[in-house]
């Protein structure tokens, strides 16, 4: 069977999805929701795409990581686990914060949401920094692409002023680019079958 993606492609494809979803979260943002007991739809779309952006981060997180895991060592191995368990936990704890009604009994769910959620999205703002740390020095990537995931941090904290759309936008350069090498090299291969 044909294999239609290289591992490249679908991490490229992964992080260009991923940065789609972020920009949307901005966009939505503009909208004013209310995330926290949310009562409209508006709120409610803000709480789900929300959360779909932080799921949708964890394959291109595992994309990048696979990229550069023999070269990035164990501060790379650390801060991918970091980020991806912190992307989980915020994006579960988020929509349990969210998504109950406090005077129908579920407090108890809104307060394990409330649990998940600080320290998941602490761990993923704070596990990018040595994640970019990391992919500087494994060198598989340019080194624009190190200091693109590092700068993810302070796109997360800027949050009003235009940082969810720059983290987006970091995702998709980094998707374009692993799309492009995949590219390249699948050429490369097939370019060496016909020599051979």
């Amino acid at each position: 069977m044909r294999k239609w993606f290289s591992s490249s492609q679908a991490a490229g494809a992964a992080a260009v999805a991923a940065g789609l979803l972020w920009i949307l979260v901005a966009a939505v943002k503009l909208l004013g929701p209310v995330y926290w007991a949310p009562v409209s739809p508006i709120d409610y779309l803000g709480v789900g795409t929300f959360s779909l952006a932080l799921v949708g981060l964890m394959p291109a997180l595992l994309g990048l990581h696979r990229q550069q895991q023999l070269q990035s060592g164990r501060l790379g191995a650390w801060a991918f686990r970091a980020t991806f368990v912190g992307a989980a936990a915020a994006a579960v704890g988020n929509a349990l914060e969210s998504a109950f009604d406090p005077m129908a009994g579920a407090g108890l769910l809104m307060l394990t949401g409330l649990v998940l959620y600080l320290p998941g999205i602490l761990l993923l703002g704070l596990g990018l920094v040595p994640l970019g740390i990391a992919t500087l020095r494994a060198r598989v990537f340019p080194r624009w692409a190190g200091w693109a995931i590092i700068l993810g941090l302070p796109a997360q904290i800027l949050t009003d002023r235009g940082g969810l759309f720059l983290f987006g936008l970091i995702w998709i350069a980094l998707g374009a680019h692993l799309l492009i090498r995949g590219r390249s090299a699948a050429r490369s291969r097939r370019q060496d079958l016909v020599g051979v």
